[in-house]
């Protein structure tokens, strides 16, 4: 989550500054954007699913806890 807020939140300001000020190592931060770059299929189905469980728990207005909000991203994502 660091990484992604240091990659496009603060994309105006330098990396490094930004890095040393959130504490993140450069080896870490690289091997972090060098996975996104190269993103497997589980990865994309990771970020996939939990969009869908977002938005499921959106629908409900924040009512569904975890058993429905799994029941419903079981019948979507069944379909796919």
């Amino acid at each position: 989550m660091m990484f992604t807020f240091i990659a496009d939140d603060l994309a105006d300001l330098p990396i490094e500054a930004c890095r040393r000020t959130m504490k993140v190592s450069r080896s870490a931060f690289v091997a972090w954007r060098q996975r996104r770059s190269n993103a497997t299929p589980k990865m994309v189905d990771d970020v996939d699913l939990a969009e869908l469980t977002v938005k499921i728990h959106d629908q409900s207005d924040g009512t569904y806890g975890a058993p429905r909000v799994t029941a419903g991203c079981g019948s979507v994502w069944a379909g796919r």
